[in-house]
């Protein structure tokens, strides 16, 4: 049997324009009950995840006395809500013209009640008159109109924001709030089918799991905690699922196309195009520790950067907003190839002389160009719900009971796995303070650390350190070529991820350059007639099927990729620590410079992603 309370509180003036009644019918104010322990103080808390709404929210009645069947109204759908001076307030539609009539003219002596059960107890003490203090967590299910004394006075319809008297229920309790509630029923069996057991029993492991996720995650991720306990309150008002709140905590981290503002230190466009790598890896060299010294310029850019990413760098970090640039223009982390500053040691390197590195002929990147969500600044390992199943809906008789049904959920979990380069450079290259000896080490370090991200966002195996990628992701879907490519084939490719609900998103094609050249030789279909025959090829204007296709050496195999790109989640702990070894390598007169990134990777729905099972280039 589950105990249901109430709480009572006088009318105030209603507005009926719209027909909704607004009201207040419940607060933090304490009542005194009693149980087999003896007398205690009930305080329904309106801390966030403690008030639990989803029920009255959507199928919440209008009653007379508590009596379930004498049902004056309805509860507006999601209209039940905590303000915040910690209120609960909504809005009831009456239907009955009795009570319609009585609203408008007798409104000042009809209190109001609220039926509800208490969940769990989330704290208690003992106020000064030694009586205990038990804060609860709390459901309502019903809302009524009385004609019994109101036990809690601060709330009533139309009850303005104020609080009408402050109580610290940890020190003492006001006289005037001994109000003893012992009106309380059991609940039947019969009683317990109106309001909808199985109902009930969902909507609280629906409420649970909201929580439950948000707590690993907050746990995991403390600089996001706050942001994230505040979406699974609003979800859990909201009646929302699992699902969705996956969904919005995905976007509170910031989560979107090559966008790491969110582990930006915050330098100005002027400080970027004046950071050195150089010059940091200068005074590396120079100190005992091998780490940036006070006198460097780059020394408080890194002390910002260790407490954004709440960890102590090896030698000195280079900040995000250095690596990938300014918001919507990641260029902008680049210097311009210019004449030599003379105030940094340009008058010892003579310009005409000065060679610009030939650069390497390396793989193309296309990850970056396709949209894929990036989650920068990140400082523990997060867990991402995903819902997997979803509730099942019944046809039924008209008072048939509906059978329970569960959403089955599971967890994308990122960690951060270590990628890391060594470079070796001349001490003679690096006392060289010239412009272009600093792009050329920059875009030396930097390139080759996104290489190997971009190439493990395809092929990462998920083995021995390394994240996986799409091609080695379970559930991601497979198209056989069989022979040399047809446009039905491609398209194969574009059908498979609808028939798994995929909704757009950035879709594109990748293969390699090889597999381009046979494509753009291959014939779509033909147009025309007669002699007027016009080959359109199957890889036309950098598209195929619609959608942009892109050529890299980083997929394996001449194979194809097609996919939802907006899904694979590139999970950024901490920017690019940098470890300035000048010893090693000392009698040979070089430094050597060790750069480590901690990434993962994880697609949101393996489902949006195609991979052909051979090659594309038959």
């Amino acid at each position: 049997m589950e105990t249901v309370f109430f709480r009572n509180a006088e009318i105030e003036t209603p507005d009926v324009a719209t027909g909704a009644i607004k009201l207040s019918f419940a607060s933090e104010l304490p009542v005194l009950r009693s149980d087999s322990s003896g007398q205690y103080w009930e305080v329904l808390s309106h801390a966030p995840g403690d008030a639990n709404f989803g029920f009255i929210n959507r199928k919440g009645v209008a009653l007379q006395d508590h009596n379930e069947k004498l049902d004056i109204g309805d509860v507006v759908n999601n209209s039940v809500k905590v303000d915040a001076d910690k209120k609960t307030r909504g809005e009831i539609k009456l239907y009955d013209e009795n009570w319609q009539t009585r609203v408008k003219t007798d409104w000042s002596k009809i209190p109001v009640s609220v039926g509800y059960t208490r969940l769990s107890i989330v704290s208690e003490s003992v106020g000064e008159d030694k009586i205990p203090v038990r804060r609860f967590a709390w459901s309502p299910y019903e809302v009524s109109l009385l004609t019994v004394r109101a036990a809690d006075s601060t709330v009533g319809i139309n009850r303005a924001a104020e609080i009408d008297s402050t109580v610290n229920v940890e020190t003492k309790v006001s006289e005037p709030t001994k109000i003893i509630m012992s009106e309380k029923i059991e609940i039947t069996e019969a009683q317990r089918k109106e309001f909808g057991d199985a109902a009930l029993t969902t909507d609280r492991a629906r409420r649970k799991a909201i929580h439950d996720a948000a707590e690993k995650i907050a746990q995991k991720t403390p600089t996001m905690a706050e942001a994230i306990r505040k979406i699974a309150t609003d979800c859990d008002l909201a009646g929302e699922t699992v699902g969705d709140f996956s969904g919005k905590a995905l976007e509170a981290f910031g989560a979107r196309k090559l966008d790491h503002t969110e582990a930006h230190i915050g330098m100005s466009q002027a400080e970027v195009e004046d950071y050195s790598i150089v010059r940091a890896v200068q005074s590396c060299m120079n100190s005992k520790s091998g780490k940036i010294e006070k006198d460097c310029p780059e020394f408080d850019y890194n002390q910002e950067a260790e407490k954004r990413y709440g960890k102590r760098s090896s030698s000195f970090w280079i900040p995000t907003d250095v690596t990938v640039g300014k918001k919507g223009d990641p260029e902008k982390g680049r210097r311009d190839m210019q004449v030599n500053i003379f105030g940094q040691g340009g008058a010892f390197v003579p310009t005409l002389l000065e060679p610009t590195p030939i650069e390497l002929l390396r793989n193309k990147m296309v990850l970056s160009t396709l949209g894929i969500r990036v989650m920068g600044g990140l400082t523990g390992n997060v867990s991402i719900p995903r819902q997997t199943g979803a509730a099942t809906a019944y046809s039924l008789s008209e008072i048939a009971q509906a059978a329970v049904s569960n959403q089955t959920i599971d967890q994308i979990s990122l960690t951060p796995k270590r990628v890391s380069a060594v470079g070796i450079y001349s001490k003679q290259l690096l006392i060289q303070s010239a412009i272009a000896i600093e792009n050329f080490m920059r875009d030396d370090l930097m390139t080759v650390n996104a290489i190997k991200l971009d190439y493990l966002g395809f092929n990462g195996s998920g083995a021995a350190s390394e994240p996986q990628g799409i091609i080695n992701t379970p559930g991601v879907g497979s198209v056989t070529f069989g022979a040399a490519a047809t446009y039905a084939k491609l398209v194969a490719f574009e059908t498979a991820i609808n028939a798994a609900n995929s909704q757009g998103g950035n879709r594109a094609y990748v293969t390699t350059p090889t597999a381009k050249g046979t494509l753009k030789s291959a014939a779509k279909f033909l147009t025309g007639g007669g002699t007027n025959v016009t080959n359109i090829a199957l890889w036309e204007d950098n598209e195929i099927n619609g959608y942009p296709a892109l050529d890299t050496n980083q997929i394996l195999n001449n194979q194809m990729i097609f996919g939802n790109f907006n899904s694979l989640i590139m999970a950024m702990f901490g920017g690019l620590d940098i470890v300035v070894d000048p010893y090693t390598l000392a009698d040979k007169g070089e430094v050597k410079i060790t750069i480590n990134n901690f990434i993962d990777i994880a697609l949101r729905h393996p489902q949006e992603f195609v991979v052909s099972a051979d090659a594309a280039n038959q």
